[in-house]
């Protein structure tokens, strides 16, 4: 067993989520290696990084494997902090990462930054809402994500571009019973509703066909 340990040196990690979609490419040529892949979206102050590690295996030869990791920062904001992090899980190869964006003069606000692995491709959009995002979490089906936030807030993100965004909460749906911070949420396996959870003990129900 072997254990690597890399640093930032501006940042400390806060999230972390592996693609479901793990990659694997055959031996382009007789006597070359398979090549195993896997990668994880990493948040955290001060940005969001893209982990990656790949095995390389020789067909009969195992003294021949080997391995490499590396650790890439894949949006550098040092007024930002990601605590929550989630991968589309259908395969579009697409992670949400969300916190809040905080200037050195004037209040906080929400923060989404999307990765798409396949192409290389990130996009950030802060001022999503006048409150701080906590944590995302894809419908199973891979349809849209939810994030969950400070005011009771809970937005609905379809793939798409990165400021496609429906937002729920108090003072867009009456039926919201709370205004307290949501910092927790998860889909039923089924996809029939979502459940946050927050401060002041609220547990709150998502329901697609109403909202909550």
């Amino acid at each position: 067993a072997a254990c690597a340990v890399w640093t930032a040196p501006t940042a400390a990690f806060r999230a972390v989520a592996f693609n479901p979609q793990d990659g694997y490419v055959p031996p382009p040529v007789q006597g070359a290696p398979a090549t195993f892949v896997s990668e994880a979206a990493i948040g955290g102050f001060g940005g969001a990084w893209q982990y990656t590690f790949k095995s390389f295996e020789y067909a009969g030869q195992p003294t021949l494997n080997y391995t490499c990791e590396r650790v890439v920062q894949f949006h550098t904001d040092s007024f930002c902090s990601l605590w929550g992090v989630a991968w589309d899980p259908v395969g579009s190869d697409t992670a949400l990462l969300c916190g809040r964006w905080a200037p050195p003069v004037g209040a906080a606000v929400g923060l989404v930054v999307k990765l798409d692995a396949t192409n290389a491709v990130t996009s950030a959009l802060t001022n999503v809402q006048n409150e701080v995002l906590y944590e995302v979490a894809w419908k199973p089906n891979g349809a849209y994500a939810v994030i969950a936030g400070t005011g009771g807030a809970i937005l609905r993100h379809d793939l798409g571009p990165v400021n496609n965004f429906v937002r729920y909460g108090p003072n867009t749906n009456p039926a919201v019973p709370t205004n307290a911070s949501l910092r927790g949420i998860d889909w039923k396996r089924n996809g029939a509703h979502a459940i946050a959870v927050g401060n002041s003990r609220a547990i709150v129900r998502y329901e697609e066909r109403h909202g909550f």
